[in-house]
């Protein structure tokens, strides 16, 4: 850590402003001014002074600002410690044994513990100077475990630690201070800052004064931990000055303080330092990281006319990588030809490794955000391999979670979701030991798997990964970044899967009002993902010219950056086209069907059979039966007269049922719902009833812990029992019809929105009128009517038709 003669007068004269109303510090501050010896950092440290206070504060908040100004003594300490551990194990060995066992006793958090408990065979890496005692007593004693007053959110902790003297040289030096302490009985062993352990026990010794006993051992040559460690020093280390603590504060994610050590450095050097365009460089990726695309450029480009000021051909590897970010701005910009601009530039400029790597990626997200996954994916594995076999990255390089994570997403996006995941796990594990917890990279990650559990129903552990990407991104950007108004949307995509459109539509909209204040607000591939999950919300609370609206908007985006035989462009026009069918327009309606599967036949068919099938049923089912077609599949009503159709939706069922995994209850349920509708409707009672018996079953015997998911098989169950009311209904059961329709009632009245409730009323109504009960048959055809023009225009034939059920009774 980079420190002078001047850097002890800083220290001091924060400890001065810290402690300016204790006389008493102040007094042991004048004290230390005085007598301070670089040899005598463990002396002071030992005494519970105003500088142990202080400095400890600093190390466990991990406060880097303040552990800068208290950098000179870091460092004595760090350098007095290892003069110690070298006498000790080496130069004069006081320890003959092959192993020594230390102890430490503390009270902590049962929250702080959980993590240590729950990581059993992991490791623990501490943050402060370490204090332990080669005497099991003095541990029991400070643990606290005789404490009656202990609170009760505090537990007490024996930490057994396992030393191998075999090997003591170690970059974390640790050393008995014993002889430098007020009270040596206590045998106090002192392990430097970043001492890392392996946990392989954690057990609860229940005495009458019951303690936990966590045994685990020093660890100093972990392979990968070194590689990493090494790899990593080598990248921020090689001199000790600011620009390589900026750098590393980037590679942490925290934009906020290398900012300002960045801007510090512009105060301080001349104009015509070497050094002024890579902080301008620097400047210009804390800018794009943050969001600030504009500020972001207006860096680079300081950048630019500083390296040019000097020997071109000796700054070409600087200069491509300035080309390279500037790149990337444009790209997040929305403006892909200036993007591809400077990624040729760059290449021109100079085909490094390093700079290829980068250049791949940017030009893989280029490709990526045009709907070529395939080209995507041949680009990052083209980084990926540079990284890992080239530049021979190690392990845990926090770069390969990058990579990991960008080829994870291009899986996901081909529909692989096993491949999708395994890379996610990968990236996820490099995060998590190599960075900290709250990189805005690790967001992404979490975002990414949030989708691939949202595609297998998962939803409750989706809504987690979602809501752990949204809490990182809101402690490190400010409230206009896209990343906080992506986080935002995929939370509203698992409420719409759970059907609480309420919650779906505040994170939709807020995360639409947090992107269009984004300097990424011109970003169509960006924007398009929020315009369509609103637009769908829009459709299913029924405020189709709010949907439609939107669904307009999206697509008119679409037609601009994807090539017209995308998959998502089907999707859409499939939207705008149930928008449609809602409306009552269903010229416009078998018009964006038709467009629907036409894209579909290039983009959807080759991958997915099913859901291809389904659309040209569907369209079908339009032509044959109108606005009588239903909102999907699941509800279609096959018309009687066409046996060809209503035969190859039940075959369709049958074998999606079959090929569906047990686990996936919602996507079963949805196929029995098909198959008792279709054979109800060809008078199949049997197997109609065969199918409804085994919903239930599957219902009553699958009950989720997951919320979210069990809203969404509650919502699919409405129209299981609808469906299994019309059978009775055909066989003039009005009885059981109306028994049956009270328990789908009963689940639609749950939700806050759905499409049958209006049909539900209707057919109850149906059915009273058949048992000559006009009173409630009335009842029911007005709840019809009035729930039906909450989100139907007047002139829509179903509203029209229940309108005609009310008149015949209620002239």
């Amino acid at each position: 850590m980079p420190y002078n003669d001047q850097t002890k007068d800083e220290m001091l004269h924060e400890c001065k402003i810290a402690y300016k109303d204790d006389k008493t510090a102040q007094k042991a501050i004048d004290e230390f001014e005085k007598t301070y010896k670089s040899a005598e950092a463990l002396l002071f440290y030992t005494n519970d002074s105003f500088l142990y206070r202080l400095f400890n504060q600093a190390l466990r908040t991990e406060n880097i600002d303040f552990l800068f100004i208290f950098r000179f003594f870091l460092a004595d300490m760090y350098n007095q410690l290892q003069q110690l551990h070298s006498e000790q194990f080496s130069i004069n060995p006081k320890y003959t044994e092959k192993t020594l066992i230390l102890y430490r006793g503390q009270n902590m958090k049962l929250s702080e513990f959980s993590h240590i408990k729950d990581n059993v065979g992991g490791l623990l890496s501490v943050n402060t100077f370490f204090s332990t005692t080669e005497d099991f007593q003095i541990a029991m004693i400070f643990s606290g475990f005789d404490d009656k007053d202990r609170p009760p959110e505090l537990i007490s902790v024996i930490f057994e630690i396992e030393i191998d003297l075999i090997h003591p040289v170690t970059k974390k030096p640790f050393a008995s201070i014993a002889h430098l302490s007020k009270i040596p009985d206590d045998d106090e062993v002192l392990f430097s800052v970043g001492s890392i352990f392996r946990i392989f026990n954690a057990e609860y010794i229940g005495t009458s004064e019951g303690y936990w006993h966590i045994k685990m051992k020093s660890v100093d040559n972990d392979d990968d931990l070194n590689e990493l460690r090494n790899e990593l020093e080598s990248q921020y280390c090689h001199n000790s000055n600011l620009c390589n603590l900026g750098s590393a504060l980037i590679g942490m994610g925290d934009y906020n303080r290398a900012e300002r050590y960045f801007r510090m450095l512009l105060e301080y050097l001349s104009e015509l330092h070497s050094a002024i365009g890579p902080i301008y460089g620097s400047l210009g990726l804390i800018c794009s990281k943050k969001g600030n695309y504009q500020e972001a450029l207006a860096s680079y480009e300081q950048a630019l006319k500083c390296l040019t000021r000097i020997n071109i051909y000796d700054q070409r590897e600087k200069i491509s990588q300035i080309y390279a970010h500037m790149a990337t701005a444009y790209h997040d910009l929305g403006k892909p030809d200036l993007a591809l601009k400077y990624l040729s530039m760059a290449t021109d400029t100079d085909s490094s490794p390093d700079s290829l790597s980068y250049i791949y990626n940017q030009t893989a997200m280029a490709y990526r955000d045009q709907g070529d996954y395939c080209a995507a994916l041949e680009y990052f594995q083209k980084t990926l391999h540079i990284e890992e076999e080239i530049l021979k990255r190690t392990n845990y390089h926090p770069l390969l979670a990058t990579m990991y994570n960008n080829i994870g997403e291009i899986y996901i996006r081909l529909g692989d979701d096993e491949n999708g995941f395994k890379h996610l796990q990968r990236a996820l594990d490099i995060r998590l030991k190599g960075t900290v917890s709250t990189h805005t990279d690790l967001a992404a990650i979490y975002n990414n798997l949030g989708l691939i559990y949202s595609r297998k129903n998962e939803l409750k552990k989706a809504l987690e990964m979602f809501e752990k990407a949204l809490e990182i991104d809101t402690q490190t950007f400010d409230g206009n970044h896209e990343s906080l108004a992506l986080s935002h949307n995929n939370i509203a995509t698992i409420y719409q899967q759970a059907a609480n459109l309420s919650k779906a539509l505040y994170h939709a909209e807020t995360g639409l009002r947090i992107f269009h204040r984004s300097q990424a607000r011109d970003n169509a591939s960006l924007l398009v993902p929020h315009q369509c999950n609103l637009a769908s919300i829009q459709y299913e609370l029924g405020n189709n010219s709010k949907a439609l609206n939107m669904a307009q908007k999206a697509l008119k985006n679409q037609l601009g950056y994807l090539p017209e035989s995308h998959k998502s462009i089907s999707e859409t026009y499939h939207l705008l086209s149930k928008i449609y069918t809602q409306k009552g327009d269903l010229p416009n309606a078998l018009e964006y069907l038709e467009k629907s599967v036409d894209v579909a036949r290039i983009s959807i068919l080759p991958k997915n059979k099913f859901k291809f099938e389904g659309l040209e049923l569907e369209l079908e089912l339009l032509k044959k039966n109108g606005f009588n077609s239903g909102r999907t599949l699941s509800h279609m009503q096959c018309a009687p007269d066409q046996p060809d159709l209503q035969d190859r939706c039940i075959r369709q069922s049958i074998e999606k049922l079959e090929l569906t995994s047990t686990d996936n209850i919602l996507e079963r349920i949805n196929s029995l719902n098909t198959l008792i509708s279709v054979n109800s409707r060809q008078g199949n009672f049997q197997m109609a009833m065969k199918y409804f018996e085994d919903a239930t079953l599957l219902y009553t015997q699958n009950r989720s812990s997951d919320m979210l998911l069990q809203r969404k098989v509650e919502e699919s169950m409405v129209s299981i029992f609808f469906s299994g009311s019309r059978v009775y209904y055909r066989q003039n059961n009005w009885t059981m019809s109306l028994e049956i329709l009270k328990k789908s009632l009963d689940f639609a009245l749950k939700q806050e929105q759905n499409s049958l409730l209006p049909e539900i009323y209707n057919a109850m109504g149906l059915s009273y009128a058949h048992q000559f009960d006009n009173c409630m048959a009335i009842h029911y055809f007005e709840l019809a009517v009035n729930t039906a023009k909450k989100t139907l225009p007047d002139d829509h034939p179903n509203l029209q038709r229940y309108r005609y059920q009310l008149q015949q009774l209620k002239p």
